[in-house]
């Protein structure tokens, strides 16, 4: 976010249970269509759910696809920051806080 502050994504779960094996928990992000910023890296983004929406997010009852719709939607592209960071982020293996810093300009995107 622009302003640093927390954000959560949107997902779905579900709980699978078949008798004489073991139950499967599983779940997975939403994904939309992507705002202004992140069209140049990708066409789609994980759902961002305002801070509004919680509630409305993890209603229960909210079944019908138009009462969803408007969750559904990008998050705003002016509430959000993007930068280049390390292609280090690509492997497992690589971890820390070093790894999400914005790269010095000029920098290599694999340093």
């Amino acid at each position: 976010m622009a302003d640093g502050s927390l954000f959560a994504l949107g997902g779905i779960w579900e709980y699978w249970a078949k008798e004489g094996s073991e139950p499967l928990v599983s779940c997975a992000i939403v994904v939309t269509d992507a705002n202004a910023l992140m069209r140049p890296i990708h066409e789609r983004m994980p759902l961002i759910v305002s801070a509004a929406d919680y509630s409305r997010w993890l209603d229960t009852e909210l079944a019908e696809a138009e009462e969803i719709a408007g969750l559904l939607a990008p998050f705003p592209a002016e509430h959000m920051l993007a930068y280049p960071i390390s292609t280090l982020v690509n492997n497992v293996k690589n971890d820390g806080p070093d790894l999400v810093r914005p790269l010095a300009a000029g920098s290599s995107a694999s340093a």
